[in-house]
């Protein structure tokens, strides 16, 4: 396993069945994280692996996201890969593939030194794959391990509105918005160009900023593009194409009802470069975040690591150790036991009320059996009467309900009778 973490082997050496043993153990989420609080399947070896927030998203929709982090990441020694499993906590897949992985590392060793180099043994092959390689120093960032480079937008337009474009290049990345476009960042030698120009958005690019002219609609290469970043936009949930009218000219039914930038109502309200930039300096502070704090974030630092110790251990203490006092001022009063009692003599309320209250009050009432009455709290002799007459009408009323509930069950049962008879 030592020479394992020491292989300058590029992960590209592994073989498929490799790959693909490593990908079942990694995909399955783990819920109990590693000592260094990362998560013990792809995610956390993504982590470890340096990719950023934006690229572990695209990795989670993948079907395998293990394999394709493993091949996205291909250009990587196999040494990194064997010590990021053991940062998360992963020996059971180092113990399980440790034969397999070695076994290719060996074959891989085997053909350079043997001068048997093929196109999936070299290096470079794994730097270079003509999928990956879409922009100007794409090569040199798998080469060194490095992510690929990500834009805030891309800018789409015309060949006939290539002033207008380089306008738009110089007033935003001035301002620091990072634009791709295909004349700058495309490489050549892609098959068809319009296929690189989709994956650079799909991957790369936040926004989708489209030049909208009468020559921009008159080529069906713009207009699909143009509906394939709506489309990509509803896929992810969010603001992906912003439609920029630079000439007027008639727009087509899925961009006429789009909120858009007018450059042909000159300078009004608003001035239409400042919403631009306001509009690409959200997906600029997304893309920074990403890059610079996604993965130190991730990692918890010893130091955080040992105070939250410290607080879980002085916590659990925390019934050894004596309160302080309070002064009588700051403590809340309390509330009175009639307070409490309250609900519970809520129904009797009523009757004590009507009743009179003569001599003695009740011991559970006032606390003390057999105290004597205030004579303000003493009722006279009419209002025991009045009192009284409410009672007597109340019981009255009530034994009237129950006569006639007895008289109309008899005049019921007479009637049945009467109907059988019949």
């Amino acid at each position: 396993m030592g020479d394992l973490d020491s292989s300058e082997s590029p992960i590209a050496a592994l073989t498929s069945p490799t790959k693909d043993k490593l990908a079942l153990m990694l995909n399955g989420q783990k819920i109990l994280t590693s000592d260094e609080g990362l998560p013990r399947d792809w995610r956390g070896l993504a982590q470890r692996l340096d990719c950023d927030m934006e690229r572990q998203q695209q990795l989670g929709r993948a079907a395998s996201p293990a394999a394709a982090l493993l091949e996205h990441c291909r250009a990587l020694p196999v040494g990194q890969l064997w010590t990021a499993l053991a940062a998360i906590g992963r020996l059971d897949v180092q113990d399980d593939t440790q034969d397999i992985v070695a076994a290719d590392v060996a074959r891989y060793q085997e053909r350079l030194s043997g001068s048997v180099r093929t196109s999936s043994a070299l290096p470079i092959s794994a730097a270079g794959d003509d999928e990956e390689l879409l922009c100007v120093g794409d090569a040199e960032c798998l080469r060194n391990g490095q992510p690929l480079p990500t834009f805030d937008a891309f800018l789409l337009y015309d060949d006939g509105d290539a002033e207008f474009a380089a306008e738009i290049v110089r007033r935003m990345e001035d301002r620091g918005i990072k634009l791709c476009d295909k004349e700058r960042h495309l490489l050549p030698g892609v098959t068809f160009e319009h296929q690189g120009i989709i994956r650079l958005m799909e991957t790369r690019c936040h926004r989708v900023l489209a030049v909208l002219s009468p020559r921009f609609l008159e080529s069906a290469v713009n207009k699909f593009l143009a509906m394939f970043a709506q489309a990509l936009g509803l896929d992810k949930r969010g603001r992906m194409l912003l439609p920029c009218v630079y000439q007027k000219c008639t727009l087509p039914s899925y961009l006429m009802y789009c909120s858009r930038l007018d450059f042909t109502r000159g300078i009004g309200l608003m001035d239409p470069w400042e919403k631009m930039y306001d509009t690409l300096s959200v997906a600029m502070a997304t893309r920074v975040r990403s890059i610079s704090s996604s993965v130190s974030e991730s990692r918890p630092a010893p130091a955080a690591a040992a105070q939250s110790k410290a607080r879980c251990n002085s916590t659990s203490g925390a019934l050894a150790v004596p309160r302080t006092p309070v002064p009588a001022a700051c403590e809340p009063p309390e509330k009175p036991a009639a307070a409490e009692a309250q609900p519970r003599s809520a129904s009797r309320g009523f009757l004590r009320r009507l009743l009179p209250t003569r001599g003695r009050s009740r011991g559970s009432e006032s606390g003390t059996e057999g105290a004597p009455t205030t004579p303000e709290s003493e009722p006279t002799s009419e209002t025991d009467q009045q009192r009284r007459g409410q009672l007597g009408k109340l019981f009255n009323h009530g034994k009237d309900k129950h006569k006639n509930g007895k008289h109309k069950a008899k005049a019921e049962k007479k009637k049945k009778e009467a109907l059988l008879a019949v």
